[in-house]
């Protein structure tokens, strides 16, 4: 795989993962939850079989976000560790101009741009 488009697909295997071990956890709850409102007279079972539904459920839910974002996340979270234009993630290091040459968006200065000297006041090297 190219660049690191791995770790969008880990992401989305691992909510995978998550959604798909936690959806029987899920029906099953919610199966005790109406269970036991149907034949119980007892509401602190029902509260915690509720709680443990509620919980099953956000995790489930959690499962597919990353199932459905994991491509998104991993741009997201990569973004900072090369210079890319914020736009289209045109990789903008060494560049001299304050515009991105694949899509035209004004680019930051510092964000990869190359002023011609470094920092320590020497010549940059490319």
């Amino acid at each position: 795989m190219a660049d690191r488009s791995w770790l969008g697909l880990a992401i989305r295997v691992v909510g995978l993962l998550v959604a798909a071990t936690t959806l029987a956890w899920v029906v099953s709850t919610w199966a005790q939850v109406w269970h036991t409102k149907q034949h119980a007279t007892n509401s602190s079972s029902l509260l915690a079989i509720s709680f443990s539904a509620i919980g099953y459920t956000v995790q489930f839910a959690i499962g597919l976000v990353l199932m459905a974002k994991g491509d998104v996340l991993a741009k997201r979270w990569l973004r900072g560790l090369d210079a890319r234009c914020p736009t289209c993630l045109y990789d903008i290091r060494g560049l001299t101009t304050a515009v991105c040459p694949e899509c035209g968006a004004p680019i930051k200065p510092n964000a990869g741009v190359s002023s011609g000297t470094s920092s320590q006041g020497g010549s940059s090297a490319v």
